[in-house]
């Protein structure tokens, strides 16, 4: 998985959002318990601008572990999550 995720960081790094996107989404059907991907992921979507899918995959991350596996999501997470969230609504 960290192939998968060098690979999508250079996508990100060249702007190529959409390839980055296809990488991770992929790799997270694969390990849906990958949080870091999730970030990655949620970054991307950031970078595209696309506000709903960034609230989309971070709800799916929050359903997947508090409600199925009674986990918390780590607070360095919930913190990007927020940050992005802002930055997006700043950008307006």
């Amino acid at each position: 998985m960290e192939s998968v995720k060098k690979i999508a960081e250079y996508y990100i790094e060249h702007k190529q959002y959409h390839k980055a996107e296809e990488k991770l989404k992929n790799m997270l059907e694969i390990n849906p318990l990958d949080e870091k991907g999730y970030e990655m992921l949620m970054r991307v979507y950031y970078y595209m601008g696309d506000r709903i899918k960034l609230s989309m995959q971070y709800e799916q991350l929050n359903t997947l572990l508090t409600k199925e596996l009674n986990l918390p999501i780590r607070s360095s997470t919930k913190q990007l999550y927020k940050k992005l969230l802002l930055d997006l609504e700043s950008e307006k």
